[in-house]
């Protein structure tokens, strides 16, 4: 696999977290959690 930065959503119906892995790809770490709701979308863009 090539290395560089990998991004992963984990939609849920409550909560959507977004994480981001190392240069490596070996870890990954949250980046945030967000409230599922009408604002999700401008949330995840701001």
């Amino acid at each position: 696999m090539r290395k560089g930065i990998r991004y992963a959503i984990d939609y849920g119906e409550v909560r959507v977290g977004l994480a981001k892995s190392d240069i490596e790809a070996i870890m990954g770490v949250p980046v945030v959690t967000l409230k599922n709701d009408q604002d999700l979308i401008t949330n995840i863009l701001s």
